[in-house]
This record gives C-alpha cells, structure tokens and sequence, in this order.
C-alpha cells in the first residue's frame, strides 16, 4: 500500500476577498479528503488536498498520510517545509535497478563477442558485488576497481566456480586500461583515469548514460487514475517496491540520458564504434 498527494486548487466563492468570521469561517476551512484508487489491479489511496493562497496544510496532510507520510508519493515541484516530517517518496534504488537492467539489455545486443570484451566495474564503496557476476555473462574479464578489494574475495571465488572466469581486482583506476566498457552505479567522481573511447554507463550521467526519472514510463492502465504532475519513475518505484508488482521491475527506458541530452537505445547501439574490443586504448585524466 502507498499514498499519493493530489492538490485541488481551492475555489473562490461569493466570499472571497472577504474577511470571514465566526460560524462562516467554520464552514470555509481548508477540507482534505482521502479516496481509494487502482493501479491496474493494486489499491492505493489519494490525499485529496485543497490549496489556498499556495498553500497547503501540511498538518493535516501528514496526520491524514501516518506512517506513509515519510515517503509520500508528492507532485513534481512541491517540496514539503523542514519541519513538517513529511518526505517525499525516494526512487533512487529503483532507478539504479532500472539502470542495472538497460546495461543488461544493451550488452545482450551487442554485435560484439564476449570473447573480444573487456568490462570495467567503478565501485569504489564495494556495494555492486552481486552485479559483477552479471557482467562476466558479457565479457572475457571483469575489472573491478574497489577502495576494498577484500570485500570482492568470495565473488571472485564464486566467478571461477560458476563461469570459469576471474575478476581482476584492484583499487587504481588504471587497471581499466583495454576496458571496452565501463560501469559505474555509483558515479564516476572519484575514478580519474579512463579509456578514452570506451563505453561508459554512470549513474550521475556526465561521463556516460544513465537512466532518470524521466525516462521512465509506466503502461497506461497503471496511471488512469495517478494525480497529476506525479512522477511516473516515483510512481513505479512504488508500484514496484511497495505494493511489489514485480512485472514493473522489468521496465526499460526507450533513452537514457548523458549530460543533459537525451539518445535512445538505438542510437546508443548504433554509435558503438566496431574495435569496442580491441585493447589498445590510451588514457584520459
């Protein structure tokens, strides 16, 4: 189960623009109401909230919301006063399943053997282990760089056991040198060193693709009924985490997003240069 916050713009009536008082000003309080709605065949509830003047009680909201109020499905553009202990819902994990799952999806139609490719994995805080062992599907090697290669030491064991292939582990940025391509789900920030032309997937999307909220769009017949200015990518990670409708979990955008521009996955493919895997690639810092 998950809540929605829908705004109502409050209507003026024949007293408007007057000042109100005793029994009047009873009846013309800000009224919030709370209405269930479907997504597909999930059952969500809408807080139904009227705005006066620009704003919105968040009192009443958060009393209306209870333990959801601390991640609150809110439309785009409003952002709920410090104090109010209300917090908008957070997609972030569900955006990096996303993007984990297009990196996927692009490797598999790559025109390139496994064989001839190299893969490079940034994940300085050691958190995208278990993907490693996705990305050997791909590749001839993974190079992991690591500030704590020991934490890597049972998925190397795991990857000669399970595909016969090592993981080349180090904690400096150079032993992505030969690397076609380059992952990084938390941000290449700290790596100072990669192949010039490689093929870079990052999170942050300044040095290469990634996926954000709005590349991500939901089957009609999940946003019938979703107020507006809702963020579909908000509103699928919670289809997906909260009410765990794990068909959404397989969603992939048409496009992702690098440094402000948007290309789709087809011209992402069509722009991969042939010597992807070749090895003979200079540095950039």
């Amino acid at each position: 189960m998950f809540v929605a916050l829908n705004t109502v713009q409050e209507r003026k009536g024949r007293h408007s623009g007057k000042r109100l008082s005793g029994i009047w000003r009873i009846f013309h309080k800000t009224r919030l109401s709370i209405r269930e709605a479907r997504a597909g065949d999930v059952k969500y509830f809408i807080i139904d909230v009227p705005v006066k003047n620009g704003r919105i009680p968040w009192d009443k909201v958060y009393n209306a919301a209870g333990r959801e109020a601390s991640r609150l499905i809110i439309p785009e553009g409003i952002v709920p006063p410090a104090g109010s202990h209300i917090k908008p819902y957070d997609p972030s994990a569900f955006l990096k399943h996303v993007f984990y799952n297009t990196v996927f999806s692009i490797l598999k139609r790559l025109n390139i053997s496994p064989g001839r490719l190299v893969i490079g994995l940034y994940d300085p805080y050691a958190k995208a282990a278990p993907a490693a062992l996705e990305l050997l599907k791909y590749c001839r090697h993974l190079k992991v760089v690591t500030a704590s290669p020991e934490k890597y030491d049972k998925y190397c064991e795991r990857a000669m056991a399970e595909y016969g292939a090592g993981m080349i582990v180090s904690d400096m940025c150079e032993a992505f040198e030969s690397c076609g391509i380059i992952v990084a789900p938390d941000g290449c920030a700290g790596c100072r060193y990669y192949p010039h032309n490689a093929l870079v997937f990052d999170i942050d999307g300044i040095s290469g693709y990634t996926v954000t909220k709005e590349c991500i769009r939901l089957p009609k017949m999940y946003t019938l009924s979703m107020p507006t200015r809702i963020s579909e990518a908000v509103f699928a990670a919670a289809l997906y985490e909260r009410a765990r409708v794990r068909q959404i979990g397989s969603i992939l955008p048409l496009f992702m997003v690098n440094n402000g521009r948007k290309i789709s996955i087809y011209d992402i493919l069509c722009s991969i240069p042939e010597d992807l895997g070749k090895s003979d690639i200079k540095f950039i810092s």
